[in-house]
């Protein structure tokens, strides 16, 4: 199991501060030429996520609020707020913040929050050989599903990052914690990996 620090948000929110998770586990399809990063930091209203792909073949179609990023080129960010609970979030958003922002139940059940990504102040750019997408997840929108959820030092929060691409030129599957599984499946909150806030 990988393991990564969730530091506190630096002054300026200064990106080179923060530790970057390596999101390099090729899975069921074998290994792509694209290669990603996460970063997350946090302090008490919120996290901060920071996400890269480094990819030529960029598909961005999906715009609107009930699309499917997925689709698209997408980087995912899934964590579960209860360390003791296979509950999860689940963010999903693809080079237009086209975005999947959902959460599974106590019955398993995915549930799809409809919100704008505005929600997240997400904001995405392309760069010289691929896109970055940055947003924060908010204390309070979490705790509207896990009311006892507070980032606070030692948490451990079970996490997982993707990168996918159903439709994309070569569609892929990359995961920062790897998932032995034969069937491709992101949903398997048992094979997250472990993060700590600072």
């Amino acid at each position: 199991m990988r393991n990564y620090t969730i530091v506190k948000k630096p002054e300026n929110m200064d990106w080179s501060k923060v530790p970057v998770a390596p999101i390099d586990n090729y899975l069921w399809l074998g290994e792509t030429d694209i290669t990603c990063t996460a970063q997350v930091c946090y302090d008490a209203d919120a996290m901060y996520v920071r996400m890269t792909a480094k990819e030529q073949n960029i598909r961005a179609e999906e715009t609107e609020l009930l699309g499917m990023p997925c689709l698209d080129s997408c980087l995912e960010f899934f964590f579960r707020p209860y360390e003791d609970s296979m509950r999860y979030i689940n963010i999903e958003l693809n080079p237009n913040c086209c975005m999947w922002l959902g959460y599974r139940d106590e019955e398993n059940k995915l549930i799809r929050i409809e919100e704008p990504s505005s929600i997240l102040d997400a904001k995405a750019e392309r760069t010289a050989d691929g896109w970055v997408v940055v947003y924060r997840v908010p204390t309070a929108l979490v705790q509207k599903y896990f009311p006892d959820y507070k980032p606070e030092s030692g948490k451990k929060l079970p996490a997982n990052f993707y990168k996918c691409g159903d439709l994309s030129v070569k569609k892929h599957y990359i995961a920062w914690n790897r998932i032995d599984r034969e069937e491709p499946a992101f949903h398997v909150p048992e094979w997250f990996g472990m993060t700590e806030f600072e």
